[in-house]
C-alpha cells in the first residue's frame, strides 16, 4: 500500500506588522479556507515582504474550516509567546507559539472531511500561511488472494493423498 506524499512549502518568513487592519467582519473565505472570528475581530496583516495574511486581531476564538480532508496551518503571534487551545471535533489540546515573530506548523487530516478547528487565544493569533487538500487513500488490500492460495494448496495436497491411497 502506498501512502500519498506531500511536500510542504518552506516555512514562511514571518514578521507581522502588529495591530493590522480590522476588516470589520467576522468571516473571510480565502483559498477554500474559511476564517471565522468571534464578533468582528478578523484583521489583515502584512509580513516582512508586504504580503497580506489573516489573523484574529484580538483575544477570543478563531475557527478555521475547509471542505477538504487535510488542512495545514502556520500559526504565529506578532507580540510574543503564547499557548493556544484548540478544539477539533471531540479532541482538545494546546500548542505553544514560542516567541514573537515565530510560527508553529499545525496539521489536521480527516478521513472524509470537512475539517473545522477552533483556536482559543489570549492575544492575537496570525495565520501567515496555510494549505488545504483533499486526500485520496488507496483501499486496503483484502486478504482473499492469500486465502485462496492456501485453500488451493490444501486441495492439491488432499488430491495427492487420495491418489496415493488408491495406488496402495
Amino acid at each position: 500500500m502506498s501512502s500519498p506524499h506531500y511536500t510542504l512549502p518552506p516555512r514562511p518568513e514571518y514578521a507581522g506588522s502588529g495591530g493590522g487592519t480590522d476588516l470589520g467582519t467576522s468571516t473571510v473565505t480565502k483559498g477554500g479556507v474559511t476564517f471565522t472570528a468571534a464578533s468582528d475581530d478578523l484583521g489583515k496583516f502584512d509580513d516582512a515582504y508586504g504580503v497580506p495574511y489573516l489573523g484574529d486581531d484580538d483575544a477570543g476564538a478563531l475557527t478555521i474550516s475547509t471542505s477538504g480532508s487535510a488542512l495545514g496551518l502556520y500559526l504565529g503571534d506578532y507580540f510574543g509567546a503564547q499557548t493556544v487551545t484548540y478544539t477539533f471535533g471531540s479532541l482538545t489540546g494546546s500548542l505553544t507559539i514560542p516567541a514573537a515573530d515565530d510560527t508553529v506548523f499545525f496539521g489536521l487530516t480527516s478521513d472524509a472531511g470537512p475539517i473545522s478547528v477552533t483556536f482559543t487565544n489570549d492575544d492575537e493569533i496570525d495565520v501567515p500561511h496555510f494549505v488545504t487538500a483533499s486526500l485520496k487513500t488507496a483501499p486496503t488490500p483484502a486478504p482473499e488472494p492469500m486465502t485462496l492460495a492456501i485453500f488451493g494448496a490444501g486441495l492439491i495436497g488432499a488430491a495427492a493423498a487420495m491418489r496415493r491411497k488408491k495406488k496402495a
